[in-house]
């Protein structure tokens, strides 16, 4: 593969380089955003159904229902209150556990503890509203639930329990995840585009030579530097040393085990006249 790889050309290498980083990046964003979102729905969600569990937990009516145990009322009002707020279900329940009202009729009595997935002690010994994941008998849902207190505010007299089902959930972040996904692909097409424009502005940069050419070329220009019997010493415009070769140093009889590129000039010839070149012309 390395092999195969040193066979392509520049503009190709840059360009593939250029992709797999871009690709890399827009990988780990769009993992980090579709992580980010998918908590973020899940904890939105969590948070709805917990806020509609206690909003029902404080109604005057629940309230009296429960300590009534009236659950042909119960019953009524959770269908429609889970109808209205497009809640999977609400379950509600007395002090000890056991079900007024659930969608499926034939539950109603029976103890939450046995098959919805969880228990109540949080909502009914602790007294605190909770969010859980739990597999119950409407399948996988996302729950709320919250005790009721009574009249008086003092008291659990029950539990309200609010699901809404996890397929709603990855529905919503399918949807969202679409929207991101074609924007990371056009991000990532737009990465090639600029990868293709800054490979081919490189190459005429350096004059459409292909790394082997530029290596061979100053190999070539540093031999025949070599063998010119001249001493030859070449600065830029800061008068900073960039070219020399070995009749230089033996010309000027200088260190020859010192590194003159990258020196100043008069670093290393005080006397030289040739900076003066570089102000007056």
């Amino acid at each position: 593969m390395a092999f195969k790889y040193k066979k392509l050309k520049l503009n190709t290498r840059m360009i593939l380089v250029l992709c797999l980083v871009s690709a890399i990046q827009k990988g780990c964003i769009g993992l980090f955003a579709w992580t980010y979102l998918s908590n973020s729905l899940d904890e939105q969600i969590g948070l709805r159904a917990l806020n509609v569990a206690k909003t029902i937990a404080a109604m005057p009516e629940v309230i009296d229902s429960v300590t009534m145990k009236n659950s042909m009322k119960l019953q009524s009002l959770a269908l429609k209150l889970a109808d209205t707020n497009n809640a999977l279900f609400i379950v509600i329940g007395d002090r000890t556990g056991i079900r007024l009202a659930h969608p499926i009729t034939d539950k109603i009595g029976k103890s939450m503890a046995d098959d919805d997935g969880d228990d109540n002690a949080i909502a009914l010994v602790r007294g605190e509203g909770y969010i859980s994941k739990a597999l119950g008998w409407l399948g996988y849902s996302m729950r709320g639930k919250t005790p009721i207190f009574d009249n008086m505010g003092e008291n659990i007299i029950g539990v309200v329990s609010v699901g809404y089902q996890l397929d709603q959930v990855q529905s919503t972040i399918d949807r969202y995840g679409r929207g991101l996904f074609i924007t990371i692909i056009g991000m990532l097409f737009l990465s090639v585009i600029m990868a293709i424009i800054i490979a081919k502005r490189f190459k005429k940069e350096i004059f459409g030579l292909e790394p082997e050419q530029i290596a061979r070329s100053f190999e070539e220009r540093n031999a025949t530097l070599q063998s010119v019997r001249e001493g030859i010493i070449a600065i830029n415009r800061q008068g900073i040393i960039t070219t020399f070769n070995k009749n230089a140093i033996e010309t000027l009889d200088l260190n020859i085990h010192e590194e003159l590129a990258g020196k100043h000039l008069t670093d290393v010839l005080p006397e030289s006249g040739i900076p003066e070149i570089l102000i007056n012309g």
